[in-house]
């Protein structure tokens, strides 16, 4: 009898631990921005207004530069909100969540191309509205368009 006791109390044990463990593909509360369906103007006057609808439903941008420094833009809509990352190695600076959009939402807005723009086309609007320096390594950049279709680039000096 105690040695079913024993056992029930290690099948808990471990059950809870399971429970408990960092799952990876969790979302990270600190970067998810909310999306308001009853509020189509931002908060205050500093916050774009993220429901104001963009080309992209995924975008992710990664400028490499010389001494392994790098610009990195990530925005993906979900279902539950936007999740926003903003980090610039050069000048150390580093965004999620709000802050993020805040400061990606009216580039991201400037952003005229779609899925059958010439990649020299798309290239010109990355380096203009980006402020790409000329001594960039490579810009690699994954879009997917809000109707599905998805589509990469990859960019040289």
């Amino acid at each position: 009898m105690r040695n079913r006791v024993n056992y029930v109390w290690m099948i808990l044990l471990v059950l809870i631990l399971l429970g408990c463990r960092n799952d990876p593909s969790a979302i990270n509360s600190d970067e998810m921005v909310a999306v308001s369906a009853n509020s189509s103007h931002p908060v205050n006057s500093n916050e774009p207004n993220i429901n104001s609808p963009l080309r992209f439903i995924d975008f992710s941008l990664d400028i490499e530069y010389p001494n392994d420094q790098s610009l990195e833009v990530e925005y993906e809509k979900k279902s539950i909100g936007i999740e926003v990352k903003f980090e610039d190695e050069r000048t150390y600076e580093k965004k999620i969540g709000k802050d993020a959009l805040v400061k990606i939402h009216p580039l991201l807005k400037k952003l005229k191309f779609n899925k059958s723009t010439p990649d020299a086309d798309v290239k010109k609007e990355i380096l203009s509205i980006f402020n790409v320096e000329d001594s960039y390594r490579k810009i690699e950049l994954e879009v997917k368009f809000s109707d599905g279709i998805e589509k990469e680039f990859h960019f040289y000096p």
